[in-house]
């Protein structure tokens, strides 16, 4: 069951009460609230990626239709930041990571599919030199979470690495490894 609570009285000793709430049989690892509108949040887990939205006491969602990519299991979704004064408000990529390495570029206004891609470890280091991710179809890079900002997209992953790469995911920016898997990332969104 998803239920939204109304929490804006709290700290002020008011009532918390339920906005809406559905039942729904689909997996969930993450659900966020767009931060463009608080009545709308975006859902991701085994086999799906949801979008929902609170609608005169009614809690709808809406699948995704993730095409040959709808067996995979989502661990983690951000939007993209940063807003063109040109385009409306929910005009928004929505990126989504998965355990298998993918990334997926998701339209949000129009709920659709816009682009995947694969994330692939580096090879082997050569002395100093580290040669570039490339976007095979080895094993890919079980992604725990990621945070987006305007230029950049941050990925935690089950390897212990945190991975700093550009928007088009050409290649990796910065790479910090650690021992234990990564469950979060965060930042702000400069």
């Amino acid at each position: 069951m998803v239920v939204v609570w109304n929490t804006s009285q709290a700290a002020r000793g008011g009532e918390v009460v339920v906005l809406a709430k559905a039942h729904t049989d689909v997996d969930i690892q993450t659900m966020k609230i767009a931060f463009f509108d608080d009545t709308r949040m975006v859902s991701c887990g085994r086999d799906n990626v949801r979008l929902w939205r609170v609608r005169s006491g009614a809690l709808r969602s809406c699948p995704v239709n993730l095409g040959e990519y709808h067996n995979l299991e989502f661990s983690d979704l951000a939007f993209e930041v940063g807003h063109s004064p040109e385009r409306v408000l929910e005009d928004r990529t929505l990126y989504v990571s998965s355990r298998s390495g993918h990334i997926l570029e998701i339209d949000y206004k129009n709920v659709a599919l816009r682009n995947v891609r694969r994330l692939q470890p580096a090879p082997a280091q050569h002395g100093e030199r580290r040669e570039k991710m490339t976007f095979n179809s080895g094993p890919g890079i079980a992604i725990s979470s990621l945070c987006v900002s305007a230029t950049y997209c941050a990925t935690g992953s089950e390897d212990g690495y945190l991975r700093l790469w550009p928007l088009d995911f050409s290649g990796v920016f910065l790479e910090a490894g650690e021992w234990l898997p990564l469950s979060v990332v965060g930042g702000t969104m400069q």
